[in-house]
């Protein structure tokens, strides 16, 4: 049988690792925009003014008028969801540094919570359905942060929990259509543009906050990137489908090309999961340590850097987002 060959470039597998590159941008600016945005948040001096009057609840957030105060309350959640639209102040909040760490990190406890359940449904749902839901969830969280961090620290702390839920359904999804996407000699290729979303989330989203916070407001970077999200997965689920046997444009050829080489992938059998033999393998606590070490240095950059360079060395907003181009 002679080999059959397909176009690269302009096939729907090469689509799909672009909408999965771009999903994954999304994803990576969606959970790192809170961490970017902290340091033109926060007002460490009302925080310090703050925390010597003993009538003032740390979790709560107050805004003064006529020498009175108004405590947000489910009433009032309309009018504070107008007024972060309109407002464009930047460090208007007095979070205390428990504060902040709390906010930082809830996300990744939920990440760690879906993550595992996510890769056993992909297999056996619609792991491109399952991610679009993630994603819609994630934008949504994201477009309430603003108004969220008005009303109450709590919820804050709830609306980047879900986030991090949702935003545990990426990897898994990703990892699982790529097994129906990409054949063996193409699997590399495909698989370095949509990881290449990792790094260029981080880039974007670092460095475009500090021309945000400088020129408008905080309040844009998680509206645009929750607009922009929102669009992905329209677009996400017009575009694509779980496998090359169900998608409505893809070529004979193509579908062909990727059957014969890496079989038949619209079967929906699923063989179990050797977990005994998986974590007696050497080489998987390997890739497991390995990774564990890796996430913590990056994360931690993530989470401090930012944080460090305008606080403690003093470097305006958009000379600390600087450093990550």
């Amino acid at each position: 049988m002679a080999r059959v060959k397909a176009p690269y470039f302009v096939s729907q597998r090469f689509v799909w690792a672009l909408l999965s590159c771009l999903g994954i941008v999304l994803h990576t600016v969606t959970r790192d925009n809170l961490h970017a945005a902290i340091s033109c948040m926060v007002n460490h001096d009302i925080q310090n003014l703050t925390s010597v009057n003993s009538d003032v609840d740390r979790g709560r957030n107050i805004t003064y008028t006529c020498g009175g105060h108004v405590e947000h309350n489910a009433m009032t959640f309309l009018a504070l969801l107008l007024i972060s639209i309109v407002n464009v102040k930047t460090r208007d909040f007095d979070w205390d540094e428990e504060t902040v760490r709390q906010l930082l990190s809830v996300y990744f406890y939920g990440l760690l919570l879906t993550q595992i359940p996510a890769s056993w449904l992909a297999l056996r749902y619609s792991a491109r359905l399952m991610w679009a839901s993630g994603m819609a969830i994630g934008s949504l969280c994201t477009l309430l942060t603003p108004v969220s961090a008005r009303t109450h620290v709590h919820l804050l702390l709830a609306v980047r929990f879900i986030l991090g839920l949702s935003g545990g359904l990426t990897f898994p999804c990703v990892t699982t259509m790529q097994g129906k996407w990409c054949t063996p000699n193409e699997r590399t290729k495909l698989a370095s543009i949509v990881f290449a979303g990792i790094s260029l989330g981080s880039i974007f989203i670092f460095s475009t906050t500090g021309v945000l916070c400088e020129e408008g407001s905080y309040i844009y970077i998680f509206y645009l990137t929750g607009i922009f999200s929102f669009l992905w997965v329209f677009v996400w689920i017009f575009m694509t489908a779980d496998t090359p046997v169900n998608h409505k444009w893809i070529s004979d050829w193509e579908r062909l090309y990727i059957d014969t080489n890496i079989g038949k992938v619209n079967l929906t059998k699923v063989h179990s999961v050797p977990w005994r033999k998986m974590l007696k393998a050497g080489p998987v606590w390997a890739i497991v340590v390995a990774h564990c070490c890796d996430s913590y240095v990056t994360y931690t950059i993530f989470n401090l850097v930012p944080l460090y360079t305008s606080e403690n060395l003093g470097f305006q907003i958009m000379q600390a987002s600087a450093g990550y181009f």
